[in-house]
């Protein structure tokens, strides 16, 4: 696979035998090419930009989260906090308290990849950083 690049940006990826490309940059080995557009090129090397993956997956994890409850995702959980009915205000009440700790946590995580002080190459790596998602018995 070969990478139309302009700018520092992924435009197009095209096969390796495309002659209507010839400027067109061989792709890196481990290339993810579901997440094309959120690598940049400096002129010397391709750059994975993780911060879109990582918020997605703690996305996912915190709708899975309160699908594990019933609610559809995780808006629909906090969506309860003024119910009448205690046992859905007390899941909102949980579910909004592990989604600002999540994302903050996140934040932060993110934070300090823009700062270069971690090299975050999947979501895996940062897993275990983030709060326990379980619903209290």
């Amino acid at each position: 696979m070969k990478l139309i690049v302009q700018g520092n940006n992924i435009v197009a990826c095209v096969s390796d035998d495309s002659p209507h490309f010839p400027d067109a940059i061989p792709a890196p080995e481990g290339f993810i090419e579901d997440l094309a557009f959120s690598y940049t090129y400096d002129g010397t090397k391709f750059n994975l930009d993780i911060t879109p993956t990582l918020i997605k997956e703690t996305q996912t994890n915190l709708d899975t989260f309160a699908q594990r409850k019933g609610y559809d995702n995780i808006i629909s959980a906090v969506s309860y906090i003024n119910s009448s009915n205690t046992i859905y205000r007390s899941d909102a009440n949980t579910a909004i308290y592990l989604r600002d700790e999540t994302w903050s946590a996140l934040n932060t995580i993110i934070d300090q990849i823009k700062a270069n002080t971690i090299q975050v190459t999947s979501y895996s790596q940062i897993a275990n950083s983030l709060p326990a998602l379980v619903w209290p018995v």
